[in-house]
């Protein structure tokens, strides 16, 4: 992932030779990776923990019918814990991405609501309304961990953006971005926006059970691209669009 980034990152400042060996190298990785840690005969992954097959997924060591077979261990091995991550800092982030890139975002919604702890449901409903350090903090210590911290409550609210809205930036400075949203059961309403060099981005949607209001706004100069599940992608120019579309089918 890391060598994608700065691949990106090379192209997009015009190094586009720089940019190819790293792909390379990221390929070359991959492939090492699936030969070192996947049993295709069991179809595992590293030592079969959700880390370890989100990894496989978001890093795509793993691919196609191998990646949805992984996605859906992963899955399996949430709902098993009550609807709790059993990763760390390390890679709770890569669980909550793996989770996004497979279009499940309703196991990261059932995630934040899950109340009993450990978890992250009960950091929300047991302290301030923060993420902790820890997955739990004992009231009568709390000294052992900070009751604001970005390491595990960071992924989540990267989610928000990525996921429940679905921006994602696919050229520098938002000249072009992906709205993809992924729709869950509980959240009927959503409005996010954020400030670009060109511009105001915003999504805001509306749904019910039958029915999904979006409205895009697309600041001058750039292009979207709207992606909706079991539709064609729409490409939307400067200004702000409304479309109504027939509500996805959430995938539990």
């Amino acid at each position: 992932y890391c060598l994608l980034a700065l691949a990106d990152l090379e192209e997009a400042t015009g190094d586009p030779d720089a940019a190819a060996q790293r792909r390379g190298a990221a390929d070359t990785l991959r492939a090492a990776a699936r030969r070192a840690f996947f049993d295709p005969a069991t179809g595992t992954f590293g030592n079969g923990s959700q880390g370890s097959y989100a990894t496989a997924i978001e890093a795509g060591i793993l691919t196609g019918a191998e990646a949805h077979a992984a996605g859906q261990r992963l899955v399996a091995l949430i709902r098993a814990r009550g609807n709790r991550v059993s990763s760390g800092f390390a890679t709770t982030r890569t669980v909550v991405r793996a989770l996004t890139t497979l279009g499940r975002s309703q196991v990261v919604y059932d995630i934040l609501l899950q109340s009993a702890e450990p978890g992250v449901g009960a950091m929300l409903d047991s302290g301030p309304g923060t993420f902790w350090e820890c997955w739990w903090i004992d009231p009568d210590n709390t000294g052992t961990g900070s009751l604001n911290h970005v390491g595990l409550g960071g992924p989540f609210a990267a989610w928000a953006w990525e996921g429940l809205a679905g921006i994602r930036p696919t050229a520098p400075g938002y000249t072009r971005f992906r709205v993809a949203p992924q729709f869950v059961d509980g959240v009927t309403r959503l409005e996010l926006h954020t400030e670009t060099v060109r511009g105001e981005v915003a999504v805001r949607y509306s749904r019910n059970a039958s029915t999904a209001h979006i409205e895009v706004t697309v600041p001058p100069g750039s292009e979207a691209t709207l992606a909706i599940e079991g539709r064609a992608d729409a490409v939307l120019t400067t200004g702000t669009h409304v479309i109504e579309v027939e509500t996805p089918r959430t995938r539990a």
